[in-house]
Parts: C-alpha cells; structure tokens; sequence
C-alpha cells in the first residue's frame, strides 16, 4: 500500500518544544494515500485489536467513498453496524443526531470508522468520546480544519457551540476522492487556510500585549505551509491537482494538530473566527444553515484583514484614547450587546468573557501605556506577514468564494453591527479590540462597509 505520513514527526514527539512546553495531541496517525483509502483497512484494523465495527456517514459521502469503505469492512468478516444520515448539508449536529447515533452504535463495539465532513466528524467525535473507543475518520473533502481540532460543533438554541472532545485516532486522506469534491469544497479549505494567517498575526498580537504564551515555532511553521499553498495557487496550479491537494489536506489537518498541541484555539481562531460567529449566529436565528462556517471565516478574514491596513494607514493618537476614553456606559453596552446578539446570548457572553469588564478604565490604560511603547516594534512585522486584503480578495474570488457579507445576504447596518461586535465573542486580544482600544473600530468598520 503506497502512502505517505506527512506529519509523522509532530504527531510522534514528545520533546520539549522551543517555546519550552511538551506538546502531544490526540491525534496518534495521519496517512495520505493517492487511491483506494478502503484498502488501507485491514492494516489499521488489526492495530487496534478490532472486533465489532461501527461505521458512519452521510448519504452524499457513501456515493464519494463510503460504499467501499463498508463494502470493505464486511467482506473482512467484521460485524459492522452503520448509521447513515442525510447529506451533511440537510442536517446538524445537535443533541437529537448524537442521541440517535448512540442508540444505535451497538454494545461491543470496539471501533468506529466515519466517512464525510465536518458534521460527520463532529459527531463520530462526539460519540466516541463518551464510548471510549478509537476513531478512524476518512474526509471526502478538504474543505476544513476541524477535522484534527479536539472538539466537536453542535447547534443548540439557534446557536453554534464547541464541546471539548478528542480529535480522531487516525485520519485517512485519499486524494483521489478529495481531487473530485466540488471546487467549493476547496475554496472553504483554501479560505480556512486565509483565516489561519490572521490567527496566528492575532496570537502574535495577543502574545506581546498581554504575555500569554505563544509557539513561534509551531506558528511558523503553519504560517509557512499556508503560504506555500497559497502562492502555488496564484501561480496557476488548481486545487484540483494532486500534489496541491495532498499539501492542502495536510495543512488544514496540520491547523488542528496545532491547536491540540499548544492547548489554545488562538492558532486557529483569532479576530476573525469571532466575526465569523455572529455573522453565523445571525444566520442561524433565521434557520440559515447552508453557509459554512469556513466560507465565513473566509470572508471575516478579508475584513481583518483591512483593519490591520487601516492601523497601518491611520496612526493612531495613543494620548487621545486616553484623555476620551472615560469608562464604561454599561447602560448602553448592555443594550447595545442585547440587540445585537439577543438576551440569552448578551448574558452569556457576559458572564463568559467578562463583557464589560474588558473596558474598565485600569486595564485599557494598562494595554494603551503597553502599546505607546511597543507599537512600532510589534505592528510592522504583522503587517508584513499578512497577504493584502487585494491579494486575499483575487485568491477568494478565483476560487469562486464569497468576499463581502453584502454577498450572502446581509444589510450594511447587520455588517456594521458584526465587525464592531464580534469582539465580544472572544476572551482573548485580537485586532478588532486593538482598535478599540485606540477608540477607531468603529471608524474602521465605516470605512469598510
């Protein structure tokens, strides 16, 4: 069987990194094969011991590689059960689809062995977390970095949450199936890598403001498969290619690799991924359901993008922020919030990430003091690992991915309200409460829409 284990060094050591932390992941084997993934079965099979098998996927992934997989399973003389839901674009992963999976995943079980996209992943990770038992996922698609991410993505209420779960065991890639995915299916991977870019300027960002840890090596590292990929793609290549596709898979599975290492979704989720949430929490209010969430990572990065260009073109006056700003008006802020997110929301984001206590008035002049005497040693070097948002806008669009909320339906006053308060959906520094703390997003935000 030809393959190749593309990140068989990172997942393997447990050396102490640079940043002076022992990484490890749950994650244990990544294989990327050119063809017949099902082949591959038997020999991950006998590593685990497997008995009684559990397969699942969605209906549109059994006609792209499920069928064999299964086909496969049984003609090994396993017991194989299977649940097999509707294609993942007409159902989510909430407490009915899990509570039904594990009903139906028999006793004696010993390993699942999933086959589809992010909801499929998302549930067999769900499922295998409270089974204990080992995951064997094969993707018909590079369109995200979840799939190696340790959590799973459930909709509850009208909103998105992330449960805390174990990434996958093992995570097969055959290229072949990924080469013939829809084109919108890579253009989400390629925007996810995009998003990728502006987390980790984030983490930098967040690193030298507030003195939270940071892995330079590790963020290097995706930052410069990131680039490689998107260079190649502007030079003519098409994801559609083979080797494109396998560097492709590999850097998004990398991402979420990454994150489990460093224990922090700041690789991965920065500015960004918070614009991306309410946008997304707008749309499911109004049971829009079929606009990914990497489509709108995408589009989010290209606003955050602009943000950085805007610091980069306005200075800002660090003595006028603090002689304006003057605490706080927690009336307003909480109106503010309420509407915009709704009541249920605007307490939990409250009493999640501080809400207000973001803006007191002792830790804006702490962060402004920091950044009067910081800004230009940290600022030129972000904005130089950042692509222009001219650049982003012609990679978006050659790959036929949306690049303005104005293109998925939303009204400038539902942008406006996403840029200037998607902020509150993050516990961490980022750019858009860099601009707030210069007392500018909103300025920024006019400038864009």
């Amino acid at each position: 069987m030809q393959y190749t284990s593309p990140l068989e060094d990172i997942l393997r050591t447990n050396d102490r990194c640079s940043c002076g932390r022992a990484h490890s992941c749950s994650l244990q084997s990544f294989y990327v094969l050119p063809d017949s993934s099902e082949d591959f079965l038997p020999e991950l099979l006998g590593r685990f011991g497997a008995r009684r098998l559990h397969f699942i996927s969605s209906s549109s992934a059994m006609e792209a590689l499920g069928e064999r997989v299964h086909s496969r399973m049984s003609s090994l003389g396993y017991p194989v059960s299977s649940s097999v839901f509707p294609p993942e674009s007409g159902f989510v992963c909430d407490h009915v689809s899990a509570g039904d999976l594990l009903i139906h995943v028999p006793y004696g079980t010993d390993v699942i062995v999933a086959v589809g996209e992010k909801t499929v992943c998302d549930l067999a990770k769900f499922v295998c977390s409270k089974q204990h038992l080992p995951l064997i996922f094969l993707p018909v698609s590079a369109s995200s970095d979840t799939f190696s991410m340790p959590e799973a993505e459930f909709t509850e209420n009208d909103r998105r949450i992330r449960l805390p779960v174990p990434a996958p065991t093992v995570i097969v890639a055959d290229i072949s199936v990924l080469s013939a995915a829809p084109t919108s299916s890579s253009g989400a991977g390629v925007a996810s890598l995009l998003a990728d870019i502006v987390s980790l300027s984030d983490w930098d960002l967040c690193s030298s403001v507030t003195g939270s840890s940071r892995c330079s090596e590790l963020s290097g590292l995706l930052s410069d498969r990131c680039r490689d990929i998107l260079r190649r793609i502007e030079n003519g290549i098409s994801p559609k290619d083979s080797t494109l596709m396998s560097d492709l898979i590999t850097c998004l599975v990398l991402a979420g690799v990454i994150s489990d290492l460093t224990g922090t979704l700041l690789p991965v989720r920065g500015s960004e991924s918070c614009i991306a949430r309410t946008a997304e929490l707008k749309l499911v209010s109004e049971d829009i359901t079929d606009i990914s969430f990497e489509t709108l990572r995408g589009i989010a990065s290209l606003y955050c993008v602009r943000m950085y260009e805007y610091l980069r073109k306005n200075r800002p006056d660090t003595e006028t922020a603090r002689q304006d700003f003057y605490g706080i008006d927690r009336v307003y802020f909480n109106s503010e919030l309420f509407r915009v997110f709704g009541e249920k929301e605007g307490h939990r984001i409250l009493s999640s990430f501080g809400g207000e206590n973001y803006y007191q008035t002792e830790g804006r002049m702490r962060r402004l003091n920091l950044l009067s005497r910081i800004y230009d040693e940290v600022m030129p070097p972000l904005w130089s690992s950042l692509p222009s948002s001219s650049r982003m806008t012609s990679l978006l669009r050659t790959l036929s991915v949306p690049t303005s909320f104005y293109d998925i339906g939303f009204t400038r006053e539902e942008i406006l309200d996403i840029l200037i308060w998607g902020k509150e959906l993050s516990g961490s520094y980022d750019i858009t409460k860099l601009l707030a703390d210069f007392l500018v997003l909103e300025k920024a935000a006019y400038t864009m829409v």
